[in-house]
Parts: C-alpha cells; sequence; structure tokens
C-alpha cells in the first residue's frame, strides 16, 4: 500500500523532468535562432526578424542537414550584410539555403586540399 502512494509522486517526478528537459531544448533553439538574428544585425528590419523568428524550423532542417551554425550558417549571414545590398523582404531561413550550401560546399574542398588520405 505504501508503494502504491509512492507511485504517483515518482511519476510526477519524472513529468517535471520531462518538462524541464523541453524548456532546455526551447531555450537552446532559441539562443540559436537569436544569435542568427544578431548575426543579421540592423540589416534586416525588425517585421524580418519577427518572420525568421516564426520561420524556426527552416533553420534547425539546414542544421539537421549538416550545417553548422559556427562553421557554415553565421559566416554567410555575416558575408550577406557586408556585401550585399537587400533587395526583397527576407521571409524564410530558406532565402539563404543556397549561398549556405555554396559556401559549404568551398569550405569542404578547401579541407579535403589539406587533409588528404594517408597511404
Amino acid at each position: 500500500m505504501i508503494e502504491k502512494q509512492k507511485s504517483p509522486l515518482r511519476q510526477a517526478k519524472s513529468a517535471l523532468h520531462n518538462n524541464n528537459d523541453e524548456s532546455l531544448t526551447t531555450s537552446g533553439e532559441e539562443d540559436v535562432l537569436e544569435e542568427c538574428n544578431a548575426g543579421l544585425g540592423s540589416w534586416i528590419a525588425p517585421q524580418e526578424q519577427d518572420l525568421l523568428r516564426e520561420d524556426r524550423l527552416s533553420l534547425f532542417h539546414l542544421i539537421e542537414h549538416g550545417y553548422g551554425l559556427e562553421a557554415h550558417i553565421a559566416p554567410v549571414l555575416r558575408k550577406k550584410t557586408v556585401t550585399r545590398r537587400k533587395a526583397r523582404l527576407i521571409r524564410t531561413w530558406n532565402d539563404f539555403a543556397d549561398a549556405i550550401a555554396e559556401y559549404a560546399e568551398t569550405v569542404d574542398k578547401d579541407l579535403e586540399k589539406v587533409f588528404w588520405p594517408a597511404t
């Protein structure tokens, strides 16, 4: 009987722990999103920042496909803000997908030149 009384408490603690894990994941995602928005700086308007926040799944889709935040995404965002005028409203992270893919390809080719297979 005592064990039955303790069991709901264990479940409640477990559920609370799961909720904490979810909030940590969301917090981590929020940090990545804010870092990317900060990388764009004043190049994008507040309305565009809001649109990009809403489109967070596209950004995380890029990351899931192997593009690193510091290795591929952030350098492209910084380069865009310095070298190009913005011609249209930025609505989605997919607007940067082609540039990120091209940059990643050149970085990977440069790494292949540095590291070659051992004979």
